[in-house]
């Protein structure tokens, strides 16, 4: 596909990414690889970014997940948290009563047991700040109106080659202005018509995202259809500022009546959501995006969220099915029960707050060592717990320990350091890290420090009032913060359970940790080089 300048002066611009539509998955994407060092454009046909309203429910494992890219902290800052949920059903003697209280997250090693429900502008907010650290702003009001493949089957596997050419639209201003609110977010990216103000630009990219909503120009562009399930029931959403007597209006509440059910949703300061079931209203289907693409590891990826996706929509139709449904009363006894309800409601606790979530067998999940870290589930994410960095006994957060900065984690588990036959096994395993033949010189880029790829941390056993940090062989020490205790702190009783938790013995293992949090595979800290080398040698490309 030629590159050259167009005839007629039309601006050309490249890119390595670019990134079409800036809700917060677009937002999202474009943080990870901004932050990444990744060269990302993204782009948006509103004229600027939504003040309010929209979706507002972030999840636990969100919350992890925006931890990792240090954006938590303001999240919890300006969010609300839900820590309960309250049901009520239809009362014998008329109306409604509470009919129990429950935990609004159920999953047990959640390390933010609760949901945070912050409006999207506000969430949207978190992320531009973030992008603009990197020198990223989203490019606004800009859509496009073309998009093409190169026909070079070489291009098109070359992860270098600009083989992707977008024809871009930036609306002047006065034709943004002419175009309703409405327009800009509800209706598809190719719906705003151009005029002869509009200024035309051609990108090529290596590759392209499209970020653009449940009417995808990208994927109408390429063809991919959206296939999904449908229900018939409808819902209105209020947003307002209640006066009530209503005792559980900060809390999460399920309510069952025989005129219908609602829905509350508390929100940051004194707004609450209200979630109202309507009747003889016709829906629009909800459907799951069926893209794919031609990146080996994307697709390792995408494999592994497509079950989950379809199981969403299954858990979404059930539960629907079941908040929807008239309440059993004594006048309807194959209604929904209390009881039913509730069940559900925990069950599925661990898979709605996405820390359930376990990724099976494949190239990028090896489950084939979990006897040696029995509680640490290989294809889960990597568990909540306190260690004590050994330097100055300072506690941290193991999660806080392995950011999403596009490495892999090598977390060893090297038992009692003051052990002799651990210390030896220890020394073994730097020695092969170290060799010119190992994984790590391997898939390291020519030049790059040691570390660029794979970040090692190490945990030992030992004692704080005996262990010394300098004990762990260099190679595997990059700066002195990367050793670590399983100890109790020295104040407030904290740590000391990593082994314990992960069901790690004293002879120790190593653990890998994906770039996205979770546990690829688990080895023996005896032959763990070359089980490690074999693991990352389905996957990464060397080029030396």
């Amino acid at each position: 596909m030629s590159h050259s300048g167009t005839a007629d002066g039309i601006k050309e611009s490249r890119v390595d990414v670019l990134i079409i539509g800036a809700g917060p998955a677009g937002l999202m994407c474009a943080n990870g690889l901004a932050k990444a060092g990744v060269n990302v454009r993204i782009i948006d046909k509103r004229p600027e970014a939504i003040p309010a309203g929209q979706a507002d429910g972030i999840q636990p494992r969100t919350i992890e997940v925006l931890q990792s890219y240090g954006l938590a902290e303001r999240l919890l800052q300006e969010g609300n948290q839900m820590h309960m949920t309250a049901f009520y059903n239809p009362s014998s003697s008329g109306g409604i009563e509470r009919t129990g209280r429950a935990a609004d997250v159920t999953a047990p090693t959640a390390r933010y047991p609760f949901e945070v429900t912050l409006h999207q502008g506000a969430i949207e907010r978190i992320f531009l700040d973030s992008l603009a650290q990197s020198g990223v702003s989203v490019d606004r009001p800009v859509h496009p109106v073309a998009l093409e493949l190169s026909d070079d089957p070489k291009e098109l596997l070359d992860p270098q080659s600009y083989s992707v050419k977008v024809t871009l639209k930036r609306l002047s201003e006065t034709h943004a202005a002419s175009i309703p609110v409405e327009q800009h977010v509800n209706t598809p990216l190719n719906s705003p018509p151009t005029d002869d103000s509009d200024e035309t630009e051609v990108v090529w990219a290596k590759y392209v995202v499209g970020a653009d909503g449940a009417h995808s120009w990208v994927r109408k562009m390429l063809g991919f259809t959206m296939d999904g399930e449908q229900t018939d029931y409808a819902w209105g959403v209020v947003d307002t500022i209640p006066e009530t007597n209503f005792p559980d209006i900060r809390n999460r509440t399920a309510i069952h009546s025989n005129n219908g059910s609602c829905m509350v949703i508390p929100r940051e300061g004194d707004t609450v959501r209200l979630y109202v079931q309507l009747s003889d209203v016709e829906l629009k289907a909800g459907r799951l995006d069926k893209s794919k693409s031609c990146a080996e590891q994307v697709m390792e990826y995408e494999d592994e969220r497509r079950k989950y996706a379809q199981d969403l929509i299954d858990f979404d139709k059930k539960f629907s099915a079941l908040f929807s449904g008239k309440p059993r009363t004594e006048d309807n006894a194959d209604g929904v029960s209390h009881e039913e309800f509730l069940e559900v409601f925990q069950t599925f606790g661990q898979f709605t707050s996405g820390i359930g979530i376990h990724y099976q067998e494949s190239a990028i999940v090896n489950s084939s060592g979990q006897q040696h870290a029995k509680s640490l589930t290989v294809g889960q994410r990597l568990i909540p717990s306190i260690v004590l960095r050994a330097a100055d006994c300072r506690p941290y957060q193991i999660q806080d320990l392995t950011p999403s900065d596009t490495r892999f984690k090598l977390i060893i588990f090297c038992g009692d350091l003051k052990d002799a036959g651990q210390r030896k096994k220890l020394d073994s395993f730097a020695r092969e890290l170290d060799s010119e033949a190992g994984f790590v010189k391997k898939f390291t880029p020519e030049g790059a420090p040691f570390d660029s790829v794979f970040d090692i941390l190490t945990i030992g056993m030992t004692k704080k009032e005996t262990c010394d940090y300098t004990e762990v062989p260099q190679r595997l020490r990059s700066h002195w913060s990367k050793v670590l205790i399983d100890d109790v702190s020295l104040h407030h009783g904290l740590g000391g359970k990593t082994y314990e938790t992960y069901g790690i013995s004293s002879n120790g293992a190593v653990v890998v940790i994906r770039p996205d949090g979770y546990v690829g595979v688990i080895t023996s800290l005896d032959e763990s080089a070359q089980h490690l080398g074999a693991y990352f040698s389905r996957f990464l490309h060397s080029d030396k």
